[in-house]
């Protein structure tokens, strides 16, 4: 099922709603960069997860990519709280060495496996939106759709 542009305006739309709030306080706490290294460190939870249940259609692969972004906050958090560096520095300091580390893995662990590392480090809202739920016989809403919905 292919995405139209209507399909990924709804989404980029939800996205955008769903983020502004969370995006203004962090902006407001110098943290903007955090929601970056968050989207990006998800790789290690994920990779973790499939080397514990090789399946990459199980939804725990989304319970660890969230377990990987709760890990981000709290290491960048027990930098900060050091006093040693800002903000910043411990966003720094974290979001490299954890991508780093989804990075070997997935290179050393996964190598024979397609886990479309680009949709993971990147996105692809065509592809988010495409994935659709019939109702009443026809293609309406993506689930990437109804996911943000919820969030937001």
């Amino acid at each position: 099922m292919f995405a139209t542009d209507l399909d990924m305006q709804i989404l980029a739309a939800l996205t955008a709603a769903a983020c502004a709030l969370p995006g203004a306080y962090l902006v407001l706490r110098r943290m903007a960069f955090i929601s970056d290294a968050i989207s990006h460190v998800m790789l290690p939870g994920i990779v973790l997860t499939f080397l514990l249940v090789p399946d990459l259609e199980s939804p725990l692969l989304r319970f660890g990519a969230a377990l990987s972004g709760v890990a981000t906050v709290a290491l960048v958090e027990l930098l900060q709280r050091t006093r040693l560096v800002r903000e910043d520095a411990a966003i720094g300091l974290v979001y490299p060495a954890l991508l780093a580390i989804g990075l070997v893995l997935v290179s050393l662990k996964t190598g024979d496996i397609h886990l479309d590392i680009d949709s993971v480090l990147v996105g692809d809202l065509g592809l988010a939106a495409s994935r659709k739920i019939p109702i009443g016989g026809r293609y309406l809403v993506s689930v990437a759709a109804l996911e943000m919905g919820a969030i937001l």
